[in-house]
């Protein structure tokens, strides 16, 4: 019996940036001037050595950053596109080290900068016309999860290139939008909910050391999925605050019809901290032998299946 063939998944969840007022012409009137001021952003980012856009973790030493950035232009369909090839290094990497083939070791220093340039986004200019004959630009950014990044690491890339670079960042929903759509989808297809708190713990602990304890806690995740909800129970669960009081974070995803997904996260410390975030998730399959010809950081191969999933989701989400 033959082998059955390795398949991975390519996410590409979907964002869109905020709606930017166009009053001064700042981005022109075109979709090509849309790109062409893309272009000469990420053209003033890359000329200066003084500009550097990082990200770190809470409570993690690492930090991300954004090396270069190449623009290349391409099409989808009759439509030009931007996609960008982030060059992307983390560094503070205290306690890694690398070990070739030969066995030769290097220890990674506190500047020493681990890179990867094959950090891939899509964005897809739009524009709309307002009744006084000014214009209002936005971008659709398709960002490519290939199988050899973290869930969150290109997500977290394009994020910063559109809110530091660009100046678009990309656009978190208010509550009154989330009522709004989650009242007009009347059945939600699914809900998953993730809870988690840290709890004091030493119930392991051997006597004999219990009375040496400083601090001993653990993390309590509590995970719970639903499907096919009615709209107004789907609310419900937004308003239901009782988690507060035996967990400190809840996140939960909204999965509606269409692939899309709204998000909120909500913290509780002093107050009640919380943030949205519209998204839409698709994905498609490659082969183990294209991810070890490198064919998935080609261009070609790129821009060969977001066609597809771009065309698919510009038909379904005209109005969005």
């Amino acid at each position: 019996m033959a082998d059955k063939t390795k398949v991975y998944q390519i996410k590409v969840p979907i964002y869109t940036s905020n709606n930017i007022p166009n009053e001064h012409k700042l981005f022109g009137d075109t979709y090509v001037e849309m790109l062409e001021s893309a272009k000469l952003s990420i053209e003033k980012y890359n000329n200066d050595p003084q500009w550097h856009v990082t990200s770190d973790k809470r409570a993690k030493t690492n930090i991300m950053g954004i090396n270069q950035i190449k623009a290349i232009d391409c099409s989808i369909g009759s439509d030009k596109c931007l996609l960008l090839r982030a060059t992307v290094y983390k560094t503070n990497l205290i306690d890694g080290y690398y070990e070739g083939e030969n066995s030769d070791i290097i220890i990674f220093k506190e500047n020493d900068k681990l890179c990867s340039n094959t950090h891939f986004l899509l964005l897809y200019p739009n524009i709309f016309f307002n009744e006084d004959n000014t214009s209002t630009v936005y971008w659709r950014v398709f960002v490519y999860e290939d199988p050899s990044k973290s869930n969150d690491e290109v997500t977290r890339v394009a994020k910063l290139i559109m809110k530091e670079i660009i100046k678009c960042p990309i656009r978190c929903i208010k509550e009154k939008k989330l009522m709004a759509d989650l009242k007009a989808q009347h059945i939600i297809n699914g809900i998953e909910m993730t809870l988690t708190s840290l709890v004091d713990n030493d119930d392991d602990t051997p006597p004999y050391l219990q009375e040496y304890i400083v601090d001993c806690h653990m993390k309590k995740v509590k995970k719970i999925k639903l499907e096919n909800i009615p709209s107004d129970n789907a609310i419900k669960t937004y308003f239901d605050t009782d988690f507060c009081h035996t967990y400190t974070k809840r996140q939960i995803q909204y999965l509606l019809a269409n692939k899309r997904v709204l998000t909120v996260t909500q913290e509780f410390k002093e107050n009640l901290k919380q943030t949205f975030e519209d998204s839409f998730n698709y994905s498609f399959e490659m082969t183990e032998q294209e991810l070890k010809n490198g064919d998935i950081f080609k261009t070609n191969f790129i821009v060969q299946h977001m066609e597809e999933l771009v065309k698919n989701f510009m038909s379904l989400n005209e109005d969005n």
